[in-house]
Formats: structure tokens, sequence, C-alpha cells
């Protein structure tokens, strides 16, 4: 996944710690203006080369990975009466963490049809086992959110990928 290398990075506490108020502060109160929409997002305020580097410490992905658990689960205790559907989740990609999101769904036939990939260019299919970067940096999962891994392959025209993609929130 990441290759811990022993070379320090400089200030890697203080952008944890930034990285991780921003999150908050982006996630402190449930977003507004969200009618005729689909769904809404955030991603990691930070850069990625930061986030993804090797010499990036894991337990500053471990501390973002939890603060983005943490951060779904208060927009999960905020949500609106008033809002026909919403779904809450994150969504993590442990090989290009930078790519991590929360989402918020609003419409329940996008929220149903989002976890059906199944073209020739874009494939999803359930993973049966466990998260290991969840694991092994023992990331808290609050009792009333699922977890569920997609191994995802991808093949355009000169573009081909293959990862992992786990969610963690409202995901029954």
């Amino acid at each position: 996944m990441y290759d811990n290398q022993k070379k320090k990075v400089r200030g890697a506490n203080r952008k944890a710690n930034s990285i991780i108020k921003k999150l908050e502060l982006d996630t402190m109160h449930f977003p507004n203006n969200l009618e005729n929409k689909s769904y809404f997002h955030f991603h990691i305020p930070s850069s990625q080369d930061f986030i993804n580097g090797a010499k990036t410490p894991n337990y500053v992905r471990e501390q973002v990975t939890q603060a983005m658990v943490d951060c779904t689960n208060h927009l999960y205790h905020m949500k609106p009466k008033d809002i026909p559907f919403c779904k809450i989740v994150v969504v993590f990609d442990f090989a290009d963490l930078f790519d991590s999101q929360i989402v918020i769904f609003l419409d329940e036939e996008y929220y149903k049809s989002f976890f059906i990939r199944d073209t020739d260019s874009q494939r999803w299919n359930l993973l049966d086992k466990e998260c290991q970067a969840l694991k092994q940096w023992n990331i808290k999962i609050p009792e009333h959110f699922s977890l569920r891994g997609y191994s995802e392959q991808i093949s355009e025209d000169t573009y081909n990928y293959s990862g992992e993609l786990w969610f963690i929130g409202e995901l029954e």
C-alpha cells in the first residue's frame, strides 16, 4: 500500500491536524441548497502529494481516515428530517487516499444505481474479505454503519486500473 521510508516529513503532525480541522469545519453543519441534486460530496482537504506521499507517515493516513469516518457519523446525526431520501457514506480508496470522499446521497434511484457498475469500461465486484487497512489502523466504525468493499476494474482506450473501494456508512 504505502512504502514508509525512514526520512521524516516536515510538519506531518501540523498538516494532519490542518486536514482534520478542515474536514471538521466542512462537516460542522449539514449542507444546504441540496434541492435538485442526486448527491453531494466532500473530498479530503489535502494535497495529493502529501496524503499519498511515500514519506508521509502511516499514522497521518490513519488519523485522516478516522476523522473522515467521524465526520460522516457527525453528518449522519445531523440529517434533517425533511429530506425525503438521504444516505451518508464515506468511500475509501486506500491505494490513492486522495480520491476518498464523504458522499451524501439525496436520490434513492441514484443511490441504488450507484453501486451497480457492470460495463466493459467499469466493473465493481463485491468483496467478501476484511479491509486490511481499516483493521491494521484500528479504525473505529460506529455500530449503526455498515462496511462494504468492491474490487474495481476500469478499462478505457489508453487507461487500465484495478483496485479496491471501501464504503462505510448507511449501506442497507
